[in-house]
């Protein structure tokens, strides 16, 4: 999913993870190379982890773009991975600070490594978002051991004509502790929607995964209409998946 790149200077990729089948979770999105003309995407994996396959997602904004800001956090700009904690938190400050009110900000989780018998759970979100900036929060829970884990997040005006952004859970239709293989529900876009179908970039912020097996989830949207969209949150083979969550941005003609 591309923004407005008309700028001659390399644009800023954001990248996410949409999609993953691991044996020991360590996987990581990333977009290098980057110029005006593409980039190269990458899906990694290291150490004894077995990456079956994955998919992710990413937006490209242009480097000068007055609106958009994007950037990246790892739990390991607050502490190495061989000191894992349940919480991290920071202060993120926008390089452009945002005259027009408080912005929105999506976060998509682009890096974890979390191995061992306990659960995989894993939480990234946003709060205190003001127009100078926000806090950015990667928490597990339990006894989950979160070596380390990646964002990259996304802020742009609220009032921004033509885009919108949300994000959707399943516990929007059912509790954790009821796990199915398929889970999906509906969203309506904020404000009434566009004059025609967006264009619509998501991937996953939140999962909580039974041990014991690969971990496979994917995140996708489908019946995607000018007023809204149809989620879903999946996993197949002998993965049980407790919980998921996803952001969604969306682009597109704003109703007039």
């Amino acid at each position: 999913m591309r923004g407005d790149c008309g700028s001659s200077k390399p644009p800023v990729i954001a990248t996410g993870l949409l999609q993953i089948d691991v044996a020991k979770l360590r996987i990581a999105a990333a977009a290098t190379a980057i110029d005006a003309a593409g980039f190269t995407a990458g899906l990694n994996s290291w150490g004894d982890s077995v990456l079956y396959s994955a998919a992710s997602t990413w937006l490209a904004v242009a480097a000068d773009d007055p609106a958009f800001q994007i950037g990246q956090f790892s739990t390991m700009e607050d502490h190495p991975w061989n000191q894992p904690k349940l919480q991290t938190s920071r202060r993120i400050t926008f390089a452009r600070p945002y005259s027009g009110g408080t912005p929105h900000v999506v976060v998509w989780l682009n890096e974890l490594d979390i191995t061992g018998p306990q659960n995989v759970r894993v939480n990234a979100y946003v709060s205190d978002i003001d127009p100078a900036g926000f806090t950015v929060h990667i928490d597990a829970w339990w006894d989950t051991v979160l070596y380390s884990a990646g964002v990259t997040w996304i802020a742009y005006p609220a009032n921004r004509p033509g885009v919108v952004s949300g994000s959707f859970n399943t516990s929007d239709v059912r509790p954790w502790d009821q796990p199915r293989a398929e889970t999906s529900g509906m969203v309506a876009f904020p404000g009434g929607g566009f004059a025609r179908s967006p264009l619509v970039a998501l991937a996953l912020n939140t999962m909580d995964i039974r041990s014991g097996t690969n971990l496979r989830i994917v995140a996708s949207a489908s019946d995607i209409t000018p007023t809204g969209l149809r989620w879903h949150l999946n996993t197949w083979g002998d993965t049980t998946l407790y919980s998921a969550a996803a952001s969604y941005i969306a682009m597109g003609p704003p109703l007039r």
